[in-house]
């Protein structure tokens, strides 16, 4: 098999409303680390990944650039500016590789500081056997559709994951993939929704419980636990 090779794009472009702080989420202080350095040091102690892209909102790079004042990356490293949308951002973060040379690209979001190199190495190499893979974990709840406060739906959970990031896809069909999205004016929460929706296969790789989001405070304190023993 081909010696598997890519590019890292970490979107850290959320403000992180429900978290109830005024710092992004991304610049908060998750055992002593800022939590997007948990991620991109992950990547940088990859063999695999050869460069490392951080997309931040415009206006937030110089606080960026200060708060990872002691990330030493050992790969090369450069902060993009992103887009209005998630979606705009990860343009930004792919517009900065090298179209030739960088044949795959991992994108992570900032927000998942739980990531570990086990759970990106499958999923890189679900994908260089497809061209586009997923983590993801399945659920271990009971799940409903409800409409209007009804349940109109019980949905089979051995049917249903719960996708994560890294995604991992070859960069020549993601840039189709979000150039057609632009386009047509189609919103995506992922980029896999995308890839999937072009007809093309989407492998799926284990995701890990612990590559939670940090999305509300009752995570930050999970995430808290589970970085202070590593």
């Amino acid at each position: 098999m081909k010696e598997m090779k890519a590019a890292a794009v970490i979107v850290a472009g959320g403000m992180g409303k429900r978290m109830e702080s005024k710092t992004p989420k991304q610049f908060m202080n998750l055992c002593n680390k800022p939590v997007m350095q948990w991620s991109l040091e992950c990547f940088d102690s990859m063999q695999e990944i050869t460069k490392i892209v951080l997309v931040l909102p415009a206006n937030e790079i110089q606080r960026g650039k200060i708060l990872l004042a002691a990330f030493k990356p050992s790969k090369p490293f450069l902060i993009t500016e992103g887009g209005a949308t998630r979606q705009d951002s990860v343009m930004s973060g792919i517009a900065a590789l090298d179209q030739d040379e960088d044949e795959f690209v991992l994108i992570h979001d900032a927000a998942r500081p739980g990531i570990t190199r086990d759970v990106a190495t499958m999923t890189l190499r679900a994908a260089f056997e497809t061209g586009a893979a997923i983590c993801a974990i399945p659920s271990s709840d009971t799940l409903a559709q409800v409409s209007s406060g009804q349940m109109t739906k019980r949905l089979n959970r051995t049917e249903i994951y719960r996708v994560q990031t890294p995604q991992v896809f070859k960069c020549s069909l993601i840039r189709q993939a979000l150039k057609k999205a632009k386009e047509e004016g189609d919103a995506a929460t992922d980029e896999a929704s995308l890839i999937y929706g072009m007809g093309n296969e989407v492998r799926i790789a284990p995701g890990s419980l612990e590559n939670i989001k940090l999305t509300s405070p009752i995570d930050f304190k999970i995430l808290n636990l589970i970085l202070s023993e590593r």
